[in-house]
């Protein structure tokens, strides 16, 4: 697999902003090449195929695609309503072959085990980290010894 990166160092000038393309939300941010928010840095196209939403760091910084990807379910396949989270190993490490994480309220996959996975009214379990990545007013945890299961918080409210 041939994988081309974009030229340049962090934010669209090496002067460590975000590109326009990351996201609106997303703030200014001092980064290093290879660095979490080194947007110029991450591979080509990647983000063009996600669903728009960009994950931030707890500053607020934009998250490279090979960091956290997010993608809505393909209406070509009957999954609209279906939801993947692409994530690295450990979790906020690039990635080249990530763990996907499928959130499917609708069932639109009729499997069970996916069906059975997702509780939109968890609690977080003794232990369960905070991974640094936010979605908005959203973060998500991670726990020990539970490496099928990420937890994303809004508020009170805890989905797994």
């Amino acid at each position: 697999m041939l994988i081309i990166v974009a030229a340049g160092g962090c934010g669209s000038g090496g002067d460590g902003s975000t590109s326009a393309a990351s996201s609106a939300r997303a703030e200014r941010c001092a980064c290093s090449a290879g660095s979490w928010t080194d947007i110029a840095g991450e591979p080509a196209n990647w983000r063009a195929m996600s669903s728009g939403r960009t994950w931030t760091d707890t500053a607020g910084c934009a998250l490279r695609i090979d960091v956290v990807a997010d993608y809505d379910g393909a209406a070509h396949c009957g999954f609209v309503g279906a939801r993947y989270l692409a994530l690295g190993m450990p979790v906020g490490s690039r990635y080249l072959r990530p763990r996907i994480y499928v959130r499917d309220p609708d069932d639109v996959y009729g499997d069970e085990a996916t069906r059975d996975a997702l509780d939109l009214d968890a609690r977080l379990p003794g232990g369960a980290r905070d991974s640094g990545l936010r979605l908005g007013e959203t973060r998500l945890l991670v726990a020990d010894g539970e490496p099928e299961a990420i937890y994303l918080q809004t508020g009170d409210r805890v989905e797994r």
